[in-house]
Parts: C-alpha cells; sequence; structure tokens
C-alpha cells in the first residue's frame, strides 16, 4: 500500500555547504502523555483511555462508516471495529515504546459512555458507482455529507474511513476490491480509506480456519492479517508517514508496518511468521505531530518549516567495511531535534524497500549517521564486495509542530565503492 496509490500492490569534505529546503509539514489530531495512557491488557480487545494532565483533551482520529445507496452497514459492525481500533492502537503504542518514546498512541473518539463514536455517511451512487481510483470522490461525498448533517470539517480531522466497498461472490469464495484502500495526510488532516467486512475482526488474528480471501483463498487469520495490517499502514499515511522497510539487523522483529508489515500483521499469532512492527523512524516522525505529542505546537504547525545543512561530510569508513559514513551540522526553523536518513534503491519502483536510520540532533546542531548492511555482500574470503546499483538517500529532519524538511541525493555504486561525487554539489 502507498500513499494515495493503489494498494496492489573526510575524503569529501566541504567547509560550508547549505541547502535551504522547505517541504510542507504532515500532522495529524490527538496527544497522549506517558503518564495518561492506561492499558488494561496487551490484547485486541484490551481498554486504552486517555486523559491530559493539563486538562486539554486531544482531538482523537474520527471513525467514518461510508455505504453505497444499495448497501447497509454490515452486522457486528460496530464492536470488531472498536476491537480491531483498539488492538492498532496498541500496535502504535508498543511501537512506540519500543522506540524509547514512552508510552504514547492516538486517541480514538469516544462518547460519554466510553462507546466509539461511528459517523455514518450514506454513498450518492451504488457500489459500481465506485472504483479503485474513487478516493477523493468518497472523500468529497464524506466531507460534503458530515458538513451538512452535522456541522464537522474534515478537513482538520484524521479519519479512519471505513467502506463496505469488498464485494464476495455469491459462493462467498472470492472477494474483489471494488473501492479505494490507500492513505493520505498532512499537518492537520489525514484520511485512511479502508474496508469493513464481516470477517473483520482483530480478534481473528490467530484463526487458522477457513473462509477467507486475498488474491486467493486463505484463512480467516490470514484475511485480517491483511486487512487489519491494512487498516494500520493506512493510518500511518494519515499521520503523513512515508514508507520504509525494515533493515537485516531487524528482520527478527518482522516487517515495518510502512512497508510489507501491512500483510504480515499477527503472522506471529499463527506461528505462519514474525508479525509487524513500527519502525524507529516511523516513531520518530510520529512523536512531533499533533496525535502524539503532548506539547504539540499549533503555532510551530503553521510555520514554514526550513532546515540549513552546512558541513556535510559523506565519506566510506576506513574500516573497509562497505559502509558510508554521513554527518553535518544542521539549523532548523522551528526547532529539529531529531534527523531520519532513508536509503532507497532506484532500481526497485516505489519506496517500500528505503532503509532508514536515526540521529539525534544535539546542541551544536550536530548529526551523524553510520550506514551499512544493505548494499553490502559477504565474499567467502571475508573481502567486501559493493553491490551495483543506483540509489538516493534522503536526509529529513522532524521539526516541532509535525513539520519535515529534506534534501536528497542521487548516487551510484561500484563492485569498488560508491562515487559520492553527487554530494558534493548542493
Amino acid at each position: 500500500m502507498k500513499m494515495m496509490t493503489d494498494r496492489r500492490i573526510s575524503r569529501y569534505f566541504w567547509g560550508v555547504l547549505v541547502w535551504m529546503v522547505a517541504l510542507s509539514g504532515w500532522a495529524a489530531d490527538s496527544a497522549l502523555s506517558a503518564d495518561s495512557v492506561v492499558q488494561t491488557e496487551s490484547n485486541p480487545a484490551s481498554v486504552i483511555t486517555a486523559t491530559v494532565s493539563s486538562g486539554v483533551q486531544p482531538r482523537p482520529v474520527k471513525i467514518v462508516y461510508f455505504y453505497p445507496t444499495d448497501c447497509k452497514p454490515f452486522e457486528n459492525h460496530r464492536e470488531r471495529i472498536d476491537r480491531t481500533m483498539r488492538f492498532v492502537q496498541d500496535f502504535y503504542l508498543r511501537g512506540m515504546r519500543e522506540s524509547g518514546f514512552g508510552d504514547c498512541t492516538f486517541a480514538l473518539e469516544r462518547d460519554a459512555d466510553s462507546q466509539l463514536v461511528i459517523h455514518y455517511v450514506p454513498g450518492e451512487k451504488p457500489r459500481s458507482g465506485y472504483g479503485r481510483d474513487s478516493a477523493w470522490n468518497v472523500r468529497n461525498e464524506v466531507k460534503k455529507y458530515l458538513a451538512e448533517h452535522e456541522n464537522l470539517d474534515i478537513e482538520n480531522e484524521v479519519i479512519v474511513l471505513f467502506q463496505t466497498l469488498l464485494a464476495w461472490n455469491d459462493a462467498h469464495t472470492e472477494a474483489t476490491e471494488l473501492g479505494p484502500y490507500v492513505g493520505w495526510g498532512t499537518a492537520t488532516k489525514g484520511t485512511a480509506w479502508v474496508y469493513d467486512d464481516p470477517l473483520l475482526d482483530a480478534t481473528l488474528l490467530s484463526s487458522k480456519e477457513p473462509g477467507g480471501y486475498y488474491h486467493g483463498a486463505c484463512s480467516i487469520g490470514e484475511f485480517n492479517s491483511h486487512y487489519v495490517g491494512g487498516i494500520a499502514h493506512e493510518l500511518g499515511h494519515g499521520f503523513s508517514l512515508p514508507h520504509d522497510c525494515e533493515r537485516n539487523e531487524e528482520r527478527e522483529r518482522g516487517n515495518s508496518l510502512m512497508g510489507s508489515g501491512n500483510h504480515t500483521m499477527g503472522t506471529d499469532l499463527r506461528g505462519e511468521g514474525r508479525g509487524s512492527f513500527l519502525s524507529k523512524a516511523s516513531a520518530t516522525r510520529l512523536a512531533t505531530i499533533r496525535a502524539f505529542d503532548p506539547n504539540f505546537s499549533e503555532e510551530f504547525s503553521m510555520t514554514t518549516p526550513k532546515m540549513e545543512i552546512s558541513h556535510l561530510n559523506v565519506r566510506v569508513a576506513e574500516d573497509r567495511s562497505a559502509k558510508i559514513l554521513v554527518s553535518g551540522v544542521m539549523h532548523g526553523t522551528p526547532q529539529i531535534k531529531q534527523m531520519v536518513l532513508y536509503h532507497d534503491n532506484e532500481s526497485i519502483p516505489s519506496d517500500y524497500d528505503a532503509i532508514t536510520w536515526v540521529s539525534p540532533v544535539n546542541n551544536q546542531g550536530e548529526f551523524a549517521f553510520a550506514v551499512d548492511d544493505f548494499w553490502k555482500a559477504s565474499q567467502p574470503a571475508g573481502e567486501n564486495v559493493w553491490a551495483v546499483g543506483r540509489w538516493q538517500m534522503r536526509l529529513v529532519g522532524c521539526h516541532d509542530g509535525g513539520a519535515t524538511s529534506q534534501v536528497k541525493f542521487d548516487y551510484s555504486t561500484a563492485e569498488q565503492g560508491p562515487d559520492l561525487t553527487p554530494f558534493s554539489t548542493p
């Protein structure tokens, strides 16, 4: 799944080299702090409640249920969606904790009795009127209806948009994805287009019973791996996260959520894989947005982000380990406390394969990365040979207020090593 695309699927040292970049900010809604989360148990049905000690309530993620004119909401949808969204909440909670950000996750909109609030939107057309490329058509219908009937403006919200646009044949042996299944987000809003289905339930991730379908017959548990994992992945895009991939050293943890982890969610519960995890790169970006930062500044979120990098030093490590060392000094407005490096193989379409590293930025603005392990091939004699290829390196600064800025470099490697001359040109 992609952000707004179909789911189908010192030798190189310079004195002062400055790049000025400004990208649109990304953020989402609601914030929880480590002392404001109460978790009963680590299971899909656990209850995660949120209060903020300052008394300022976070803006929660909102659930929208969209159904065409020839459909009705599916049976038991409220209970199933509640259990599933609690599971997704807990997945993000564990991921943030594992990356050192404490117990924080996003909030969900609930009523005075702690029941999940669902906003229902009847479609303007039958199922046949919506296609895989209908994301903005569906969203526009939702925007119009909620503005007119509930005085709710989704342009300032993060929403998970459940659609009854997964169609089964009469024998219930094959399912066709009719509508959009994507995610998109900015500094103040986001949308995850996903499906509801009578089989959708995070408590069924462990099931090996037949009856599911995803590009072929599968178990009910595998069905939920794809579609519960899909909800978590597309919501990640709703929180402005890009794709990334697990590094070699991380593979024991499973697959990165924002890579192929949308398809491996819960496989560990069935003994069929290692499951999925939230990468540190994703957690680092989430920690700056309104959904996760208890000190989020609305003022910063409306400030045009800028980043200057000087004294950029990109060189091959002297220990012949097929490793590239990247360091520099940066200044950001608003402040940048963390940098993320994405390394992407340009021969592989899209960015699902982008490996990531995270570096803190100290008080002098210094950062440093050691980029290794994903392009080298260890030879029997113990010599490291560089893989031949074309690559893109992206340096991303995470600003207070949820915005990001980036610089990117395209370069290549031969067996003898990398050509780093592109890094000498701004």
